[in-house]
């Protein structure tokens, strides 16, 4: 359960460090909360844990009143991608690799630019590999 309270608090942190100036890299932002959760999603394989997880990065990174496209392009990417971590057929970080991928561009599709989608998954991608390197890390403790 401990694990699980950490969970949420570094989510909650994540999603408002990724509100601030400061998450900004070149002008972009990555998106940090999704990177997050797909690594997350490797951990938990309750519904329940993610769905919550989810849920908390949703409303603190609420992105205007009410319920707006980017809330729900945000938390349909997230569901799937948490879905196909483990239904895509290859190893499981493979398949949160491409999740990951996938969730960038469906993110993007509205303003969808090449180099900053491309300059985004970069960032992601390298977002992700970081909260991997320390979840085995706190796994093996």
């Amino acid at each position: 359960m401990f694990r699980f309270i950490a969970s949420v608090f570094i989510v909650t942190v994540t999603s408002l460090f990724q509100l601030s100036n400061y998450a900004l890299i070149g002008g972009i932002k990555p998106n940090i909360a999704l990177a997050l959760l797909i690594v997350l999603s490797l951990i938990y394989t309750s519904w329940t844990k993610r769905a919550l997880l989810i849920f908390v990065s949703a409303v603190i990174l609420k992105f205007g009143s009410g319920f707006d496209l980017q809330n729900a392009v945000f938390i349909i990417t997230s569901v799937l991608s948490m879905g196909a971590v483990n239904r895509l057929p290859f190893h499981k970080l493979t398949n949160a690799i491409l999740a990951l991928l996938v969730s960038t561009l469906a993110i993007n599709l509205v303003h969808f630019s090449p180099i900053v989608f491309a300059a985004e998954a970069f960032y992601n991608l390298a977002l992700f590999l970081l909260f991997f390197a320390i979840q085995r890390l706190w796994q093996e403790r």
